[in-house]
């Protein structure tokens, strides 16, 4: 009697399955690069277009929010009102320095008397900051103004002081009626927009 011997039919078989388990995997594998090589390529298109219209939004309501405040036309209400705009402007910052020292005096007075509930330093912090950014705010603008309207006093072009803008209106101290004479016929005949 033979013995059987099922061994080499056995291996032979679990060969061939492992190359083609191994086969698959890899294919599996590539397969998956791929995928994820296609994903992260559509998440940065997505991501791009996403910063891209964020941009294009963001412009748009940008450009809807200085349309609408120079729909406003504040200044020319202001000037309506005899009030210059920035007045007002200065009018509010200061307000609003004005309120937080008070609160922080009062926290002060608080913290000195020692009442309840006592104030924190954060509370201290919060007016201090307050301050501090409108008076920035302040500096900001002031420093914006002189830039744009940078004082030309003193300048002197050939042997002259620089001669100003027309304006369309004066206001006269007069002590001398010849120079009150020579503004005016400066901003009416020479400017021609008195």
């Amino acid at each position: 009697m033979k013995p059987n011997k099922p061994q080499p039919k056995l291996a032979f078989r679990l060969r061939k399955v492992t190359t083609r388990g191994l086969a698959v995997m890899q294919k599996g594998i590539r397969g998956t690069g791929q995928v994820t090589i296609q994903v992260k390529d559509a998440i940065a298109r997505t991501v791009k277009s996403v910063r891209k219209k964020s941009a294009d939004i963001a412009r748009g309501c940008w450009n809807a929010i200085a349309a609408f405040w120079s729909s406003l036309q504040l200044g020319h209400i202001f000037r309506r009102l005899g009030l210059p705009f920035w007045g007002g402007v200065g009018l509010a910052i200061a307000g609003w320095m004005i309120d937080n020292l008070v609160k922080l005096s009062e926290l002060a007075i608080r913290y000195v008397l020692g009442t309840t509930p006592t104030p924190t330093p954060k509370e201290f912090l919060v007016h201090t900051l307050m301050i501090g950014l409108g008076l920035g705010f302040t500096l900001f603008i002031s420093l914006g103004y002189k830039f744009r309207r940078p004082l030309m006093q003193g300048v002197f072009v050939s042997d002259k002081l620089t001669q100003p803008d027309g304006k369309k209106g004066l206001i006269l101290l007069v002590s001398n009626p010849n120079s009150a004479m020579f503004a005016i016929e400066y901003h009416y005949i020479t400017k021609r927009c008195l």
